[in-house]
């Protein structure tokens, strides 16, 4: 199994709900975990800290409409915006009192705190993914049971093929076009692969049919076959 070992969401509206969860299940777990109770405490403040943040935030973005990274202010500091410097809290008497200042190292104590909890060995999985510092477990990908996923659309009166290659080569393109028996066109080892073969004489028209199978890096044919998908091709003067 693949899996991402430490998780943070994405900042902004996910931070607050995450963190408050984090510091829940710290101070339920504490003995547990080996966190002392200064070091939950500090959990409860920067959670508080955050809420407030987080008001003052959303106030910003009523008077100002301007997006600013939540994360980023609190740790870090944001440069581009000296309203908000990271030693000092905007006064809005509306959110009650202003939390004391953030720490300079306080992002890196709470990754610190972040990666205890995702490797401690007396807690499970499940319990380390309620807490948010474990994704959920990601399958290798098993490349006999790939199905590419083909889609093919006319641009200009040619057909343009579009599949994503994720970790293979490229793919196998084979074309019906009801004169012939299916033919290969070859390899493609782009994304998108545009047929430019011109229509047999006197034709305007003519419906083709694709199905494509994904190559290795030895050119070897991997998974199933693609659903067929037929298009109308015709001459443009």
């Amino acid at each position: 199994m693949e899996e991402n070992k430490f998780y943070w969401p994405p900042p902004e509206a996910d931070f607050p709900a995450w963190q408050a969860n984090f510091t829940d299940f710290v101070d339920t777990n504490s003995v547990v975990l080996g966190f002392t109770a200064e070091e939950v405490l500090w959990l409860k403040a920067e959670k508080d800290a955050t809420a407030y943040l987080d008001k003052v935030i959303a106030e910003l973005k009523k008077r100002y409409r301007d997006c600013v990274n939540l994360r980023n202010i609190q740790y870090l500091g944001d440069p581009d915006n000296p309203a908000l410097p990271l030693a000092n809290w905007i006064n809005m008497p509306a959110f009650a009192t202003p939390p004391a200042a953030v720490e300079p190292n306080a992002k890196a104590k709470l990754d610190g705190m972040v990666k205890r909890v995702a490797t401690c060995n007396d807690i499970t999985r499940e319990q380390k993914r309620s807490a948010g510092v474990l994704s959920r477990e990601r399958k290798k990908l098993n490349p006999n049971e790939v199905t590419p996923d083909l889609k093919v659309t006319v641009v200009n009166g040619q057909a343009v093929l579009d599949c994503p290659l994720r970790s293979f080569k490229g793919y196998t393109i084979y074309v019906e076009d009801g004169i012939a028996p299916a033919v290969s066109l070859g390899n493609s080892t782009a994304r998108k692969y545009i047929d430019e073969r011109p229509l047999p004489a006197g034709v305007q028209t003519q419906q083709r049919s694709y199905i494509i199978q994904y190559v290795g890096n030895k050119n070897e044919a991997v998974g199933h076959l693609s659903m067929k998908v037929t298009v109308a091709v015709m001459r443009i003067v």
